[in-house]
Order: C-alpha cells, then sequence, then structure tokens
C-alpha cells in the first residue's frame, strides 16, 4: 500500500477528528521541548554554580527537572489516551468495512487469494496505516527541532553551522545507502508471511482431506522448507540491519567529537 493511499484512508476515517489529531500533534510537539532548552538552562545553572548563586542555581535545576517531569510524563498522559482513542476509532470502523467487503467479493476472488491471507490483511493493515499518523507527526516534530538547532548553530558560529549541515548530509548518505534495501527485503519477508499464513491456513482446514490422501508428509516437508526459507531471510535482514545501525552510530559519534570540538575552539 502506497503512502498516498495511506494518507486517503486516514483523512476518510479519521476527517472528523480534527481537533483530536491537531491536539494530538501539539502534545507530540510538546515531548520535543526539553531536547531545545535541555542544555540551556543547565547552561544557566553551571553559570550560577560557578558564580556560588546557589539559589539561582537550584531554581534552574529545578525548571529542568519540571520541564521534562511536565513533558514526558503529565503530558504523556493526555497524548496516549488521544492516540489510544483514535487507533481503536480508525481500526474499528476499518476492520468493519474490510470485512463487509470480503463479504461481497465473489467466489472465484477467494481462489486467487486465500482465506488465511484476507484475515491477516484485516488484522495487520489498519494497525500499519494508524502507525504511519504517528511516524507523520513525529517526523514534523523532529524537522521544527533540526530547523530551530540549525538557526541557533548558524547564529553561534558559521563554521559550526556548516559542519552541521555537512553532519546532515553524511547522516542521509548512510541512510540513502540502506534503508531502501532494508525496506524493499522488509516488503519481500511481508510477502512471503503472507502466503505462508494463507497455505497453512489452507492445509490446517483442510487437515482431513490431506490425511485421507495420505499426503500429510508431503505437505509438512513443503511448510518445514517454506518456514525455513523465511526464517532465512529474516536472519539476513536482521545481520543487515545491524551493520547498518553501527555503521550509522559510528559516524554519528565521530562527527559529534567534530562539532564539540570546533565548539569548544570558539573559548580557547
Amino acid at each position: 500500500m502506497k503512502a498516498k493511499d495511506n494518507f486517503k484512508i486516514l483523512w476518510r476515517y479519521l476527517k472528523d477528528e480534527k481537533v483530536k489529531v491537531f491536539a494530538y500533534f501539539i502534545l507530540v510537539v510538546i515531548t520535543y521541548v526539553p531536547a531545545l532548552i535541555a542544555s540551556i538552562l543547565w547552561g544557566f545553572a553551571l553559570e550560577h554554580l560557578i558564580d556560588m548563586n546557589y539559589k539561582m542555581f537550584f531554581i534552574f535545576l529545578a525548571i529542568w527537572e519540571l520541564t521534562y517531569i511536565f513533558c514526558y510524563s503529565l503530558a504523556a498522559i493526555p497524548r496516549d489516551y488521544i492516540y489510544n482513542y483514535l487507533e481503536i476509532k480508525f481500526s474499528k470502523n476499518v476492520i468493519k468495512d474490510l470485512y463487509h467487503k470480503i463479504q461481497e467479493l465473489p467466489a472465484y476472488a477467494f481462489e486467487e487469494v486465500g482465506v488465511g491471507e484476507l484475515i491477516n490483511r484485516m488484522t495487520t493493515d489498519p494497525d500499519r496505516v494508524m502507525e504511519l499518523l504517528s511516524k507523520i507527526i513525529k517526523m514534523s516534530c523532529r524537522f521544527i527541532v533540526v530547523f530551530v538547532v540549525i538557526v541557533i548553530c548558524f547564529k553561534t558560529s558559521l563554521i559550526i553551522g556548516l559542519e552541521v549541515i555537512v553532519f546532515a548530509l553524511i547522516m542521509g548518505i548512510i541512510s540513502k545507502h540502506f534503508f531502501p534495501k532494508i525496506k524493499k527485503t522488509q516488503e519481500h519477508i511481508k510477502k512471503l508471511s503472507d502466503n505462508y499464513v494463507k497455505e497453512a491456513t489452507e492445509n490446517l482446514t483442510g487437515i482431513r482431506e490431506i490425511k485421507a490422501l495420505g499426503i500429510k508428509k508431503n505437505i509438512k516437508n513443503r511448510m518445514n522448507n517454506n518456514f525455513d526459507n523465511y526464517f532465512k531471510e529474516q536472519r539476513k535482514i536482521r545481520i543487515y540491519e545491524k551493520f547498518s545501525y553501527n555503521l550509522n552510530t559510528l559516524a554519528y559519534f565521530k562527527l559529534q567529537f567534530i562539532i564539540i570540538a570546533s565548539c569548544g575552539s570558539l573559548f580557547m
């Protein structure tokens, strides 16, 4: 299912809940506030500590702590409540419509697509589409945070700003190299999973006929081969994911060291 189709489905089922979707967006934005102001508050707190102004040190320390409590604990309650409400409403309505459409399918459609695959689609597709809403909102929030950080970096120093841009480009190149293959392989694994669920459901549904025909052993061997292939693909993609993650982490910490060293050089 393409992202454009997912957007259409989300809009169709959540267009009456625009207020709650907007409220959820604002609450997610709030969770990114500490990432922007925590270092600033710590900076002021340390300055007052160095000046032995302990009263102001504890005030900024308290503000820092209260910011995290509010953003990560208190704001999380209505945020999770709204998301659960939207998720349940969306999933319920989508599953009802899917079930109704499956009932209306002509008989030959069940020969092309197995019952197991249709059941799997009913239970997994709504979750995937709903996850898209959460990902879109989080991505928008991260974009806002990144934009603010880049503006601050350029205001602090042109060199640091350029380093951050180069940092982002290098991380983007690494992601662009690895993520398409990971995504393509995951889609392939999902297709294998759907086919195996379909075949397993059909075999178990017709187990009496299989035993009567004496082909139980052949069916078992074929399913074992299918399962072996499925988990072999799973193992390969997980190794690839770990490699890309470790390379990404290595690049991140190296570039982080360069940027922090550059910041430190401003005070020399």
